[in-house]
């Protein structure tokens, strides 16, 4: 079966960008909401499986959010209540949860991003430029990677902190440990990766995707679509609503065709 994430990594480039963009930068809720939904359901296309992760972030992002910009602004003419004589109106309510759903919805693409778009496609999309395609790549694979070493580090600290230190003297002995860490990470890296001879030559060895007929394909309603989107503000929401559920819709077609080849059998 065909899957979406193996479509030529331009081609996917363009995608995840013209879905990142708008979910960025345009403050429409309607917008928003529709690009946080449709990269939920193909996060979980991905995984396999629901991940209610991802789903109680994108959660506690907008709530957060959304309740902060209300207690912060009080412009707007449509007031629910006071407190200390300050308004607390709809419209700061509705700017809120925009701003919220803006910011999940750019959290949840750039997950599903990371997952299709792997450190290989990425050295083959930058192997023009091998320098800033390694660069590119590690910064994917070791932010998360000493974000992770830092919980961990904060966990075994909290449980062994018996010098009495206060938070601000934790929070800097852990990022003093995790910098140390990454300093060494660093310099293991760089002696590793001038062993396997990436000084010797500014060539970087990756996969082989052809561009085939489908990516053109891909391409040509991509690009469609997100020009409809730009020209047309009227007609946003349905141009944008395609465009990210085509791979919920290209999964599902190769599902069903997996599903008759199966009963031809």
């Amino acid at each position: 079966m065909r899957k979406f994430e193996n479509f030529n990594p331009y081609v996917l480039l363009v995608f995840f960008m013209c879905n990142l963009l708008p979910a960025m930068f345009l403050m429409e809720i309607k917008l928003n909401l529709l690009l946080l939904i449709s990269g939920i359901i193909y996060i979980w296309v991905l995984k396999g499986k629901a991940d209610f992760k991802i789903l109680r972030n994108s959660f506690v992002i907008t709530i957060l959010i959304t309740f902060v910009n209300m207690l912060v602004s009080h412009n707007g003419s449509h007031v629910f209540f006071y407190i200390n004589n300050r308004a607390v109106t709809y419209e700061s309510m509705r700017y809120g949860m925009t701003t919220g759903l803006m910011l999940s919805g750019a959290f949840v693409w750039f997950s599903c991003m990371d997952i299709v778009i792997t450190g290989e496609k990425i050295q083959y999309i930058f192997r023009k430029m091998p320098k800033a395609g390694i660069i590119f790549s590690m910064i994917l694979r070791f932010l998360p990677m000493y974000m992770r070493k830092y919980e961990r580090m904060k966990m075994i600290n909290d449980i062994n902190n018996k010098s009495g230190r206060n938070s601000k003297d934790n929070a800097v002995f852990v990022f003093s440990g995790v910098t140390s860490y990454a300093m060494e990470s660093s310099m293991e890296t760089a002696d590793i990766m001038e062993s396997n001879g990436f000084t010797q030559s500014s060539q970087i060895f990756c996969g082989s995707y052809r561009f085939r007929l489908r990516d053109c394909i891909l391409l040509i309603i991509t690009i469609l679509m997100a020009a409809g989107g730009l020209l047309l503000p009227g007609a946003r929401f349905v141009f944008m609503a395609f465009m990210s559920l085509i791979p919920i819709f290209y999964r599902g077609k190769e599902n069903v065709k997996l599903w008759i080849y199966n009963i031809k059998r």
